[in-house]
């Protein structure tokens, strides 16, 4: 029974650590949006309505990676060695639950919304847990059809980082919600009996929003590591820089095409100048399956700066053309960094 309960305190404490890194939502450029939504709504008195289905969005994306088994956090090789019998195990899974933030979800939805939205809410998280096993499955099997078909080898070296940086971005939650909010988007465009054409920009500067975040820690998911082996790539600076800055804009012009794809592209070009700083400065890291954190400061600027002229964009190209000026010098200027840095490593 003593070893039982040491193995639940250690799961509680992996649990713990892991609802830690859930607060990265919170320097989200969408949450910030959202942030400001609702004190502007409470300031001037009204309820914060507007800021409802940005928090909702969030609220639903992170279900997925607090809905996984907590047991499930304990690595094979070590759980191999525990002297534990079969139903030992069967209790350590049952008695893990407690610690699952799901089960106290639904607990709350229990006392607050009575029985039928609880089985709403626990039949939502079993087709969650569906989608994990499914994508569990395709990690481990390491499909074909995932390795070759989306994700195609392509060719020179500047390809391949292409493609490396393309199944990287794959991994942040900002992506996965931003392909919603396309769905929205498209639905009401060509599902509405009347949409208002002033509304397509808005909903494709909302959808770059949404993966603006990432373009502050293009390096975050690279780790050690991977900056390392950066280093040692016979590629100027530049052309590393540029190798990301592609897959991310190719994913930013993909969900805003159906849209308005001027604004898209303005507010993706001027997101990835203005977060090259903190991306090669700041290196801010990065977890898989969370969503991405960045600096307040440029967050802001990503914010009010891009998303006013991705506006004025979708009406005229001239300020396109400043969205591709600003991108170019600093990709020039986080060449030169890269290459200076790089030089005085090796020294």
């Amino acid at each position: 029974m003593a070893a039982l309960i040491a193995i639940l305190s250690a799961i509680g404490k992996v649990v713990k650590r892991e609802m830690r890194t859930l607060f990265s939502v919170t320097l989200n450029n969408f949450f910030l949006v959202a942030a400001l939504l609702a004190y502007g709504a409470l300031a001037g008195g009204m309820l914060p309505v507007a800021s409802v289905p940005f928090f909702l969005l969030l609220g639903f994306f992170l279900l997925f990676p607090t809905s996984g088994d907590p047991f499930g956090k304990i690595p094979p090789s070590t759980l191999a060695f525990w002297p534990l019998t079969t139903n030992q195990r069967a209790a350590l899974h049952l008695a893990s639950f407690l610690f699952s933030p799901i089960a106290w979800l639904a607990l709350i939805f229990a006392v607050i919304l009575g029985a039928k939205a609880t089985l709403a809410f626990l039949g939502l998280m079993v087709c969650i847990a569906g989608l994990r096993l499914l994508g569990s499955l395709l990690k481990y099997r390491r499909s074909y059809l995932y390795r070759q078909r989306f994700l195609p080898a392509l060719p020179t070296a500047i390809g391949q980082l292409f493609r490396l940086n393309l199944r990287q971005m794959l991994c942040v939650l900002d992506f996965y919600l931003a392909i919603a909010l396309c769905i929205v988007g498209m639905s009401y465009r060509f599902l509405s009996r009347h949409p208002d054409p002033a509304a397509y920009p808005i909903l494709a500067v909302l959808i770059a929003l949404a993966t603006s975040t990432y373009a502050q820690s293009l390096f975050g998911l690279d780790g050690p590591g991977g900056l390392t082996w950066y280093r040692v790539l016979p590629l100027r600076g530049w052309r590393i820089l540029l190798a990301k800055d592609a897959a991310y804009m190719t994913l930013v012009c993909l969900l805003t095409l159906p849209l308005e794809l001027k604004a898209g592209i303005t507010f993706g070009l001027l997101a990835l100048a203005i977060g090259r700083y903190p991306s090669l400065i700041l290196k801010i890291a990065q977890r898989k399956w969370l969503f991405a954190s960045g600096d307040v400061r440029f967050g802001a600027a990503q914010i009010f700066f891009a998303s006013g002229i991705a506006f004025a964009a979708a009406q005229g190209i001239l300020f396109l053309g400043i969205a591709f000026l600003a991108y170019a010098i600093s990709l020039g200027a986080g060449g030169w960094y890269w290459d200076r840095t790089k030089v005085s490593s090796k020294n």
